[in-house]
């Protein structure tokens, strides 16, 4: 890469950055496209049957280890974060039963809202588009929890957040209660660094864990 080249990528990342928060997303950090270090971890926690009933896992392991192997044009991966807390304490956690008596289930705040596949897709879009009117690439993909990437691996190699005894993704500011999204990019980018873990001898999540899922740090028993 000459050296306007690098300058005019490390504009468009800037330019990535300010666009991003205005389409409303928390966070975004990049990386360079290659092969994910955790490999064997992923291999062994198949075989392992951690994947449970979530058969696509077992499918195309070759471009989630590497996307470059099912698109080899792909040079970074833009990982964003949105944040879905809502603030508001729903009834439904105050108390378990209803007014006449009955258990009341409690939905998940993510899912109060619109579909957020389609919420952050169309968003992505937006921010693919200003890659192309950049002129020095294109988006070849991007992903919201539907495609052959692990996006959670792919923060941590961002630095977007590290991966927490509890498995999801913590990021300093965000906590947890975040969606990941994933632009896979053929230009190549100033690779951000990636986050210290910061959990350290904590292990809270272990022992709330209300169904002793979690065995050990980052190990989720499925269906248990």
């Amino acid at each position: 890469m000459t050296s306007s080249t690098s300058q005019e990528a490390a504009r468009l990342a800037d330019t990535l950055r300010s666009e991003s928060k205005f389409l409303g997303f928390d966070a975004l950090a990049i990386t360079d496209a290659g092969r994910l270090a955790r490999e064997d971890f992923f291999d062994r926690w198949l075989r392992r049957g951690f994947g449970g009933k979530m058969s696509y896992l077992y499918r195309n392991r070759n471009p989630r280890i590497d996307p470059r192997r099912a698109w080899p044009e792909v040079k970074s991966v833009v990982t964003l974060a949105m944040n879905y807390h809502t603030g508001v304490e729903p009834a439904a956690e105050k108390s378990r039963n209803g007014k006449d008596g009955r258990p009341i289930g409690a939905v998940s705040r993510y899912a109060w809202g619109r579909d957020y596949h389609r919420v952050i897709r169309k968003r992505l879009i937006k921010l693919a588009r200003t890659v192309e009117e950049s002129g020095l690439g294109r988006a070849v993909k991007c992903y919201v929890d539907t495609g052959p990437v692990i996006e959670r691996e792919w923060a941590a190699r961002s630095g977007l957040g590290w991966i927490g005894k509890n498995t999801l993704v913590l990021n300093s500011e965000l906590g947890s209660w975040f969606f990941l999204g994933i632009l896979l990019l053929n230009v190549e980018l100033p690779s951000d660094g990636p986050q210290s873990e910061l959990c350290g001898t904590c292990t809270r999540c272990i022992q709330a864990c209300p169904t002793g899922a979690l065995i050990q740090p980052v190990h989720l028993i499925p269906e248990h």
